[in-house]
């Protein structure tokens, strides 16, 4: 609906730097929100934050209600069939294996980050770190992502997508590596890196992908995108659990870590042997 929304107002090239704003607003509320909720629980107790939660969802549906659908080419009396949407969905992706190559590297990078938030806890109590400072740690990822958001419209300007996609892979991977390696304060600055590299990822493949794709195929691949994300979440849920559990948390990172490595390298070998 964003690109939509922004094509047809002629603007659609800043289609990445809106999405990276958006997600920098986004984070930048999350930080907000856990600093002053933390506070206010102190004072008022844990349910005013629930009262809160439940005005700004109040709020953010009824502005829900005053938006307005784009332009549509189609016509809900033509709508193609689910046989026909995915039958155009492979048939576009086999024509544009460049397209493919970069959501799949996509896909493997936003799989592997979610794991950084869910056990960059575990990782710090590895090496003793207090826990009393968990909350700076949690602040300090999400501060990563909001520069590294907005960055991405100021990146296209001077790089390709697909250059910068590669590049953020390998900081990533390397950033996941090097907190496993060094196991101390200084692999927060690694898993920061990490996470700032997937939020440049994000809007820049996207925005690829929009660049590419026709009105009737765009829906249709993002949704693709998406469930390929949680497919490739799952199964390395179950890889990185069984790890960790038979060593650490450092060792299932040196597993997402080298997972990203590998795939950049080889989508990056396959780029120049197209």
């Amino acid at each position: 609906m964003l690109y939509d929304s922004l094509a047809n107002e002629n603007s659609s090239g800043e289609f990445e730097k809106t999405l990276g704003k958006i997600n920098a607003i986004d984070y930048t509320a999350s930080i907000i929100a856990a600093l002053s909720g933390g506070i206010m629980a102190a004072i008022f107790g844990m349910n005013l934050n629930y009262y809160i939660s439940i005005a700004s969802l109040t709020i953010a549906i009824f502005i829900t209600f005053k938006l307005r659908e784009p332009p549509q080419l189609i016509t809900p009396e033509n709508l193609p069939t689910l046989k026909t949407i995915v039958e155009t969905t492979v048939k576009f992706l086999k024509s544009h294996l460049g397209l493919l190559r970069v959501l799949l590297n996509v896909v493997v990078v936003a799989a592997c980050v979610s794991y950084i938030y869910e056990f960059w806890q575990l990782y710090l109590e590895a090496f003793a770190f207090p826990v009393a400072f968990f909350g700076l740690v949690s602040a300090c990822l999400s501060v990563a992502v909001i520069p590294a958001s907005l960055a991405s419209g100021w990146l296209l300007k001077r790089f390709g997508h697909k250059q910068i996609v590669l590049f953020a892979s390998f900081v990533c991977g390397g950033g996941i590596l090097f907190a496993a390696t060094v196991q101390n304060i200084l692999g927060i600055a690694g898993l920061m890196l990490a996470c700032a590299s997937n939020a440049v990822i994000s809007p820049v493949a996207f925005g690829y992908l929009h660049r590419f794709a026709d009105d009737n195929a765009r829906a249709t691949i993002e949704s693709s995108v998406s469930l390929g994300e949680r497919v490739i979440s799952i199964v390395l849920g179950l890889v990185f659990g069984y790890i960790s559990n038979i060593y650490n948390v450092n060792s299932g990172f040196y597993f997402i870590g080298g997972l990203i490595i590998l795939t950049s390298v080889f989508l990056t070998f396959s780029y120049k042997n197209k």
